[in-house]
């Protein structure tokens, strides 16, 4: 049997909103989840899990009836879905009305419910977030159960998955230890944007599909399962299209702003070299290192380059204590120096006092 897990889609959602590319990543997510459909398809799987947030915030029914559409498509896969603390159940929520395919079971209810599949010999559990916020460990009580929902006695040899979402304390804390023991056969975890499996290989958040925000770095993908033999294995398939990327460029004191930004430039196109078609970077830029006194500097210049989502500015001011103090003997700076010397503390230190020293009397003048 082949099972995909995915979590937190966040279908509707804007990344990066006010930026130019921000309407193409909200289009992007949607492409790039019907693409794993279609894939799952292609490759034969049997299910796909779908561990909630799905959507970004509660869905429209004309959303639903677009995604129906995409999940009748991809037959003969059988969709399971749960709503997460983005998208819950609520009382006035799409979800609670609307007829979805017959290949499609979403377990809208606050409470676990379960579904059998006879010809997998497979029993598959889960509940929806019905607010957006439960504190409350309700995973702790949870085991597979010997009966079909219909009460009649399942095999033996049955196999156990649970769909979950949740895992801080404002989203149903997760007592792991309780979860390993639990006695399913693989928990598929939704809430954590990063992907993460457990070393007992039974349990796994699949991460976002897409990064939602520039806080979303690393890969993103999906998590593709296989029971042989009643064992389980999975492995994560990277899938996102978008990445973001912690570009840091290296500044030195005598380098003009011009050289700066030309070594921003530089270093995203090399980034970009390394990536497959149909990939795009989004860089946050911080520049490391030490600038000249006398420099300028315009960060919105780069933040006005193509797909930097940030900018920040870590250097510091590059200055030469040994040559300002020998322009500087007898007057506060040359004073100041000569006391900082005789402090008792390591030079790492000693050269922090003197940098935030220096710095603080140039500002104001007071050097002479």
């Amino acid at each position: 049997m082949l099972f995909f897990h995915l979590s937190d889609v966040h279908l509707g959602a804007v990344p990066d909103r006010g930026k130019p590319w921000s309407d193409q990543r909200a289009k992007g997510i949607y492409e790039s989840f019907y693409q794993v459909l279609y894939q799952a398809k292609a490759d034969g799987a049997d299910l796909v899990f779908i561990c909630g947030d799905l959507f970004h915030r509660q869905p429209l029914k004309r959303e639903l009836k677009e995604l129906a559409y995409h999940f009748a498509q991809a037959a003969p896969v059988h969709f399971f879905i749960i709503g997460g603390n983005h998208d819950p159940v609520t009382g006035t929520s799409s979800y609670k009305s609307f007829s979805w395919p017959e290949n499609v079971t979403f377990f809208g209810g606050n409470r676990c419910q379960r579904a059998y599949i006879p010809s997998l010999n497979l029993c598959v559990y889960g509940f929806s977030y019905d607010r957006q916020e439960i504190t409350q460990p309700l995973y702790d009580s949870l085991s597979p159960e010997k009966t079909a929902p219909n009460g009649e006695m399942l095999p033996g040899d049955c196999r156990h998955i649970l769909l979950a979402h949740g895992g801080d304390q404002k989203h149903i804390p997760i007592r792991w230890d309780r979860l390993r023991s639990s006695g399913f056969d693989y928990i598929a975890l939704g809430h954590i944007h990063k992907p993460w499996i457990d070393a007992t290989g039974t349990m796994a958040y699949c991460g976002a599909l897409e990064p939602v925000d520039k806080n979303d770095e690393g890969p993103h993908g999906f998590i593709r399962g296989q029971i042989k033999n009643g064992q389980v294995s999975v492995q994560f398939v990277p899938a996102a299209k978008w990445n973001y990327v912690n570009l840091s460029v290296s500044v030195q004191g005598d380098m003009t702003w011009g050289q700066i930004c030309d070594r921003v430039s530089e270093g995203m196109e090399r980034c970009g070299k390394a990536l497959k078609d149909g990939e795009e970077n989004l860089y946050k830029i911080t520049l490391e290192g030490f600038k000249n006194v006398d420099l300028e500097t315009d960060l919105q210049e780069i933040s006005a380059m193509d797909h930097v989502v940030s900018v920040a500015d870590a250097t510091v001011w590059d200055f030469d204590f040994d040559s300002l103090y020998e322009a500087n003997k007898g007057n506060l700076l040359g004073r100041y120096m000569d006391k900082v010397r005789a402090m008792d503390v390591d030079d790492k230190t000693r050269n922090k006092i003197l940098y935030y020293g220096f710095w603080a009397l140039y500002r104001t003048g007071d050097s002479i």
